[in-house]
Protein backbone atom coordinates (compact mmCIF):
# COMPACT_ATOMS: atom_id res chain seq x y z
CA UNK A 1 0.00 0.00 0.00
CA UNK A 2 2.29 2.63 0.93
CA UNK A 3 5.10 1.86 -1.74
CA UNK A 4 2.15 1.02 -4.56
CA UNK A 5 -0.54 3.60 -3.56
CA UNK A 6 1.53 6.62 -2.16
CA UNK A 7 4.45 6.40 -3.80
CA UNK A 8 7.21 6.11 -0.68
CA UNK A 9 10.09 4.25 -2.08
CA UNK A 10 11.61 1.78 0.23
CA UNK A 11 8.62 1.71 2.28
CA UNK A 12 8.68 -1.56 3.68
CA UNK A 13 12.12 -1.33 4.75
CA UNK A 14 12.19 2.70 5.70
CA UNK A 15 9.45 2.52 7.57
CA UNK A 16 9.04 0.48 10.68
CA UNK A 17 5.29 -0.73 11.86
CA UNK A 18 5.38 -1.81 15.60
CA UNK A 19 1.83 -3.48 15.41
CA UNK A 20 -1.23 -3.49 13.18
CA UNK A 21 -3.96 -4.74 13.58
CA UNK A 22 -8.03 -4.72 11.76
CA UNK A 23 -11.09 -3.43 13.44
CA UNK A 24 -14.38 -5.53 14.10
CA UNK A 25 -15.41 -8.58 13.20
CA UNK A 26 -15.41 -10.19 9.64
CA UNK A 27 -18.84 -10.58 7.58
CA UNK A 28 -19.74 -12.06 4.80
CA UNK A 29 -21.44 -9.64 2.56
CA UNK A 30 -19.00 -6.56 3.57
CA UNK A 31 -19.44 -3.58 2.48
CA UNK A 32 -17.12 -1.38 3.52
CA UNK A 33 -13.72 -2.88 4.32
CA UNK A 34 -12.82 -3.06 8.14
CA UNK A 35 -10.52 -0.09 9.26
CA UNK A 36 -6.66 -0.90 9.81
CA UNK A 37 -5.20 0.59 12.65
CA UNK A 38 -1.00 0.98 12.60
CA UNK A 39 1.09 1.90 15.31
CA UNK A 40 4.21 3.34 13.98
CA UNK A 41 8.17 3.48 15.16
CA UNK A 42 8.34 6.84 14.68
CA UNK A 43 6.60 10.02 14.55
CA UNK A 44 8.70 11.28 11.63
CA UNK A 45 6.79 8.10 9.61
CA UNK A 46 3.27 8.85 10.56
CA UNK A 47 3.64 11.99 9.62
CA UNK A 48 5.23 11.40 5.98
CA UNK A 49 2.63 9.07 6.01
CA UNK A 50 -0.74 11.08 6.68
CA UNK A 51 0.88 14.24 4.35
CA UNK A 52 1.37 11.89 1.59
CA UNK A 53 -2.78 10.59 2.18
CA UNK A 54 -3.72 13.31 -0.55
CA UNK A 55 -2.71 11.12 -2.94
CA UNK A 56 -5.03 8.45 -2.42
CA UNK A 57 -8.04 11.00 -3.24
CA UNK A 58 -10.55 9.67 -5.41
CA UNK A 59 -9.74 6.09 -4.77
CA UNK A 60 -11.63 3.96 -1.53
CA UNK A 61 -8.61 4.49 0.40
CA UNK A 62 -8.47 6.94 3.58
CA UNK A 63 -5.89 7.42 6.25
CA UNK A 64 -6.73 9.35 8.99
CA UNK A 65 -5.81 10.06 13.07
CA UNK A 66 -7.45 7.94 15.89
CA UNK A 67 -8.14 10.16 18.54
CA UNK A 68 -8.96 9.16 22.41
CA UNK A 69 -12.77 9.61 23.31
CA UNK A 70 -11.93 12.85 25.39
CA UNK A 71 -10.64 14.61 22.38
CA UNK A 72 -13.23 13.28 20.21
CA UNK A 73 -16.09 14.57 22.46
CA UNK A 74 -14.08 18.07 22.91
CA UNK A 75 -13.82 18.45 18.54
CA UNK A 76 -17.90 17.24 18.42
CA UNK A 77 -18.79 20.00 20.98
CA UNK A 78 -16.41 22.62 19.19
CA UNK A 79 -17.72 21.88 15.43
CA UNK A 80 -20.86 23.07 15.19
CA UNK A 81 -18.74 26.61 16.27
CA UNK A 82 -15.88 26.31 13.75
CA UNK A 83 -19.01 26.31 10.93
CA UNK A 84 -20.74 29.78 12.25
CA UNK A 85 -20.91 32.60 9.54
CA UNK A 86 -17.66 34.33 9.96
CA UNK A 87 -15.41 31.63 11.31
CA UNK A 88 -14.70 30.64 7.76
CA UNK A 89 -12.55 33.53 6.93
CA UNK A 90 -9.51 32.17 8.90
CA UNK A 91 -7.99 29.04 8.82
CA UNK A 92 -8.97 26.69 11.94
CA UNK A 93 -8.52 23.49 12.76
CA UNK A 94 -9.38 21.16 15.27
Amino acid sequence: LLEEKLHLEDASKKIKIDRSHRLGRQKQAAEKPRPIIAKFNFCQDRENIRLNAKKLRGSNIAIGEQFPDEIVKIRRELYPELKKPGKRERRQNL
